[in-house]
């Protein structure tokens, strides 16, 4: 009888050792390395790490995690390139069968498998998170001769080409005006803007030719219809305004719809033209949709229509989130903020898959629009609380603390929040 028990419990160990063994093999695919590619893995391995659920290969064209919301602060100076990257490597480690730098070809949703190059990859659940591109419209010339601002790059690209042409204007005989046309009245094309003069600002004093007081340097946003800043209640919109009237020397031209570009001049579409030194490109993204075995329907924006529960309607293990993916009647916005909401319903929805329970329907709960109009000053609407100035500014910087990806990151960007507010921003070509 003895032996019985102990043979008997003996089958059990095993028996839960095999059940074991097919709950780690579940392969988590995630492809991209932005907000909701890494917010998905964050959340699903804080809820599957002690069990051992699953392990997780992030496939992404880029080693590091791109905190974009600051991209603007790089461009002007205030934070060097690499105070917004958090190394993938360094920082994802747990529960993971590898890292794999590439581009994904194609995902054959038959076979569970996707291909990166000339390597195949097999998945239990995929995450596609591969985000988005600038869009430039199909407008003729734009991407030749403009600087979009999306990625790391650009930022710098933005930066060096601003002090080229202060180093170049220095060196002629005579005073030239400067134009920067920015296109695109959202909130990067403002942030932006606001960033770029302010950088101006910390230029001047060392170029003995351009000063504002003659008027020899003009920034424009060019906004395509008679709103700007669409999702934003209309205090903000106002504030931003206001500021920009007063405080801030931009001037937004309203139902500028750019038709054509060339090498110093923007066309319109009412037949006016536009002469530019530095044209930034922020008028909106398309999303990068990955090539299938089968077609999935698509929103009227190009993204991958997803079901409720943010899995592809006739394959619920394959997920799409962020900047991919929609939810029809929804029109969902294309920001990190809801990258990381849906991350978190994604991986619960996983991990219910899993074990076989109810998935959880993706509500969009907005927790604020912020927007910054650089150095101490700021617009932040919370529920129905509205801040501006000192306080948004603040509220502003702690928000995007708390989301920020790596321990050394924040360090650094805190350190040199601090420096700034007593010593000049960066001016050097990087």
């Amino acid at each position: 009888m003895l032996f019985a028990i102990k043979k008997e419990t003996f089958h059990n160990i095993l028996i839960n050792l095999y059940l074991n063994e097919l709950m780690v093999s579940k392969k988590v695919i995630i492809v991209g390395g932005g907000f909701g590619g890494i917010f998905t893995y964050l959340n699903l391995h804080k809820l599957t790490h002690k069990n051992k659920l699953v392990s997780f290969t992030v496939i992404s064209d880029k080693n590091y995690f791109l905190f974009t919301p600051l991209l603007p602060e790089v461009s002007s100076g205030v934070l060097f390139p690499e105070d917004i990257i958090t190394p993938v490597r360094e920082n994802i480690t747990c529960c993971m069968d590898g890292f794999i730098l590439g581009r994904v070809d194609y995902i054959d949703s038959k076979s569970n498998t996707l291909k990166v190059g000339e390597k195949i990859v097999n998945f239990d659940y995929l995450v596609v998170a591969s985000g988005a591109s600038i869009n430039y419209r199909n407008i003729d010339g734009a991407k030749k001769y403009s600087i979009p601002f999306k990625t790391l790059d650009d930022s710098i690209l933005l930066k060096n080409s601003l002090i080229d042409l202060f180093e170049k204007d220095e060196l002629i005989k005579d005073a030239c005006d400067i134009n920067i046309l920015i296109v695109g009245g959202g909130p990067t094309g403002i942030e932006v803007g606001v960033e770029v003069s302010q950088l101006i600002d910390e230029l001047l004093p060392f170029y003995t030719k351009l000063n504002r007081d003659f008027h020899n340097i003009d920034i424009k946003i060019l906004n395509s219809s008679s709103d700007f800043l669409k999702g934003f209640p209309e205090k903000i919109k106002k504030y931003v305004l206001d500021n920009f009237g007063k405080n801030i020397p931009i001037d937004i031209v309203f139902n500028a719809h750019v038709i054509r570009v060339d090498k110093d001049t923007v066309y319109l579409e009412d037949g006016k033209s536009l002469n530019y030194d530095i044209l930034i490109w922020s008028a909106g993204v398309s999303p990068n949709i990955i090539k299938m075995d089968k077609s999935y329907a698509l929103s009227d924006t190009g993204r991958y229509l997803t079901t409720k529960y943010l899995n592809l309607k006739d394959k619920e293990n394959i997920f799409t989130i962020g900047d991919v993916a929609d939810i029809e009647n929804m029109n969902l916005p294309m920001l990190a903020q809801t990258a990381t909401d849906q991350s978190k319903i994604c991986a619960i929805n996983i991990l219910n898959s899993i074990e076989g329970n109810p998935l959880l329907e993706f509500k969009l709960h907005q927790k604020g629009l912020l927007l910054s109009l650089g150095k101490r000053n700021a617009v932040a609407q919370i529920g129905n609380k509205f801040f501006t100035k000192k306080i948004a500014w603040v509220i502003w910087k702690l928000f995007y603390l708390s989301e920020i990806f790596g321990k050394g990151s924040k360090i650094k960007i805190v350190f040199n929040w601090i420096l700034n507010e007593f010593s000049p921003r960066d001016i050097s070509k990087i």
